[in-house]
């Protein structure tokens, strides 16, 4: 509740309300004597009041541009008489009432969010999907009254959609007797989140065996081969060969030592045409293989024995391997019997019933497997990138200098820290736009520099 107030002054407020509200006037009382020449107005309260603004007050009036809770500052020009205390200080606020907000929402030039698109809809003018308020506001304020089919037209457009200066509007005569081409310039930018790059390979002499230069800081290394290896067929010398046994879903190495930070890494098993993942570190010769837990899992009960999933992630290899469901109703570990398909595989021992949204994960499961895999090793400090194995005199690196557009396995991965980027059409807007002022017959062709 609030503070208990008299009847006059009760009055007195609701008046001021229905005031501020019909016409946008507030008054407050000076709470400390002003001299001449202050720029500082002591009152007993801005609520209400916009943060800058006109203020009447001893006669005269000035403008603020900041305030606090019991003052406004700023005032320009300077008090230029002295204000006694409690004397009447009012404002005026255009943009604040029930009235004048209904009354700006008619408006060009202060209309926003859905009253701006009912605004142009009255007109026939509707939004372009990825128009922001104040490019629509703009475009309406030419569209409105334009000279449609003209030149003139389509130059006052530009100048509202992309500003004037960064576009050149040509023809192709004769010939191309009905377009209009408008060739418009690239927005630069300072982010690269969002955006992809075409990564090339550079190529670089060795410094030391294990050692090359690059031209820029990476922030991932991803391929190091031969500088004639252009396919990228041969070895990639990022890669370090590490020799052991399979048993169950266990590595066990001979050497080189395992460490920690192995543990996520892809591992690639090259007799075997086997590729899974470091789900955890034991020690420097043990680490335990699997695959990222799932939740797109579908079972049917008129098949009894299959799994269904979302994406194509079963291979022929897998065939011998268990599928571990983490279920109440249909839990436990299943041989994997027959790829179906790459999104479907037939279980030894299976009777499942009906279930959507089901979680698992792939573990392997081998007999004792003496074999050979390759895992990531290669390390970088500044520009400078050490291989794990000895490197040929030249060399082809493929890295990038930014997380841009790294590529998921599935829509289960977290994208977060690795930018994905957006397909979008630069001259989408610009063209939808255009094709609406041009007159039938004539087709605008939006290109960028």
């Amino acid at each position: 509740m609030g503070a208990k107030v008299g009847l006059w002054r009760a009055l007195a407020t609701a008046l001021a309300d229905t005031l501020y509200e019909m016409s946008g006037f507030l008054v407050v009382r000076v709470a400390a004597v002003a001299a001449v020449g202050d720029t500082t107005l002591i009152v007993e309260s801005t609520d209400r009041w916009p943060a800058t603004g006109t203020i009447a007050v001893a006669g005269e009036t000035y403008t603020y541009s900041g305030s606090t809770n019991g003052s406004f500052t700023g005032l320009s020009p300077s008090l230029a008489t002295a204000v006694p205390e409690g004397a009447p200080a009012m404002c005026w606020s255009k943009d604040q009432t029930s009235m004048d907000l209904l009354r700006r929402a008619f408006l060009v030039e202060y209309a926003d969010g859905v009253d701006l698109d009912t605004l142009g809809r009255n007109y026939g003018l509707f939004r372009t999907r990825g128009l922001d308020d104040d490019t629509y506001r703009a475009v309406l304020k030419v569209w409105i009254y334009l000279d449609a089919g003209t030149i003139y037209a389509i130059e006052k457009i530009l100048d509202a959609l992309r500003g004037a200066g960064t576009y050149t509007i040509y023809e192709k005569l004769p010939g191309d007797d009905h377009k209009v081409y408008i060739e418009i310039d690239p927005i630069p930018s300072s982010t690269y989140q969002g955006k992809s790059y075409l990564i090339g390979a550079e190529s670089q002499p060795r410094v030391t065996l294990r050692t090359v230069d690059l031209d820029e800081d990476p922030t991932l290394v991803y391929g190091i081969y031969t500088v004639l290896d252009i396919p990228r067929t041969g070895t990639n010398y990022v890669m370090e060969p590490v020799n052991g046994t399979l048993l169950g879903s266990w590595f066990t190495t001979v050497g080189p030592d395992l460490t920690a930070t192995d543990e996520g890494q892809p591992v690639s098993f090259t007799t075997l045409d086997d590729h899974w993942k470091v789900r955890s570190y034991l020690d420097p010769h043990t680490v335990k293989l699997g695959l990222d837990q799932r939740s797109d899992g579908t079972l049917n009960g008129g098949l009894p024995d299959v799994i269904t999933v979302d994406q194509d992630v079963f291979a022929d290899w897998m065939v011998g391997h268990d599928v571990v469901i983490v279920s109440s109703v249909n839990g436990g570990a299943y041989e994997i019997a027959e790829v179906v398909t790459p999104w479907r595989v037939r279980l030894l021992g299976a009777a499942f019933v009906s279930e959507t949204d089901v979680v698992w994960e792939l573990v392997p499961d081998y007999t004792s497997t003496g074999t050979s895999a390759q895992l990531p090793r290669a390390t970088w400090s500044g520009n400078t990138v050490t291989t794990p194995v000895d490197l040929p005199a030249n060399v082809l690196v493929d890295y990038t200098t930014i997380p841009s557009a790294q590529a998921q396995v599935d829509q289960f991965a977290d994208g977060t820290d690795d930018y994905p980027f957006y397909l979008f059409d630069e001259t989408a807007i610009v063209q939808a736009v255009l094709d609406l002022i041009t007159v039938a017959g004539v087709t605008p062709v939006v290109e960028t520099s």
